[in-house]
């Protein structure tokens, strides 16, 4: 997961930053942290994997094509 698709994917979902802290049981900084970087080493690959879990258990699937990343699919509420 981009930090460009985790913006997407918590804008799709409504959430704000605090709300996909909890969720990951992280801190809302390292989100904060993660989704204003370059690339996804602003974040611990543990604190990305959870973002990614969180993510997952709302129906969020990364779409990745070639190794980069394309965007997000959202499942059907």
């Amino acid at each position: 997961m981009s930090p460009a698709q985790c913006r997407a994917a918590r804008a799709w979902l409504r959430w704000k930053q605090p709300v996909l802290a909890e969720r990951a049981g992280i801190c809302a900084e390292t989100i904060k942290r993660f989704e204003q970087s370059a690339h996804k080493r602003a974040a611990h690959d543990t604190s990305v994997e959870k973002i990614a879990a969180a993510f997952a258990a709302a129906g969020v699937t990364f779409i990745f094509k070639d190794g980069n990343a394309l965007g997000v699919q959202v499942a059907p509420r």
